[in-house]
This record gives structure tokens, C-alpha cells and sequence, in this order.
């Protein structure tokens, strides 16, 4: 992307990117532990996390999408090459 000064809707894109990938850690933190209502509260985080990504997104535009596409991708075929 470009190296010129952010703007207020691309730090809050990256705030809530930032926001959603670190609630998905969290799911798979809770997963394992044990408490009282954990199903309602790793959906609750789950879906929270889903949202905050997809929100992101949408105020990071098409650009950043299909950069984060790539790496997943390059990350599974890698994956899978291995085998």
C-alpha cells in the first residue's frame, strides 16, 4: 500500500483488525479452559471477533482484502505442499 500518512479510517480499520484476530486468540484460549456458561461466552467472542474482522475490512477497502487473501492462501498451499 502507500507509505503517506494514514488517515482516521485506516486506523480504525487496523485498530479493529488488530481487535477481531485478537478475540479469534482468545476463542481458542477459552476452548481449553474451564468455567461456567463457556459455550455462550467462546460464541459470544467468537462471533465478536467475526464482525470486528469483517468491519475492518470494509473500512480498509479491497486492496487490504486481497492482501490477506494471498497469505492465506500462500499459507495452505505451503501447507499442503509439505505433505
Amino acid at each position: 500500500m502507500t507509505k503517506g500518512k494514514l488517515s482516521g479510517k485506516k486506523i480504525l480499520g487496523f485498530i479493529l483488525l488488530g481487535m477481531g484476530i485478537l478475540s479469534c486468540m482468545v476463542f481458542l484460549l477459552l476452548s481449553f479452559s474451564d468455567f461456567p456458561d463457556k459455550a455462550a461466552t467462546v460464541i459470544l467472542v467468537l462471533i465478536t471477533g467475526e464482525v470486528l474482522f469483517i468491519i475492518s475490512l470494509a473500512l480498509l477497502g479491497e486492496g487490504y482484502w486481497k492482501s490477506i487473501r494471498q497469505s492465506i492462501m500462500q499459507f495452505f498451499t505451503l501447507k499442503k505442499g509439505n505433505k
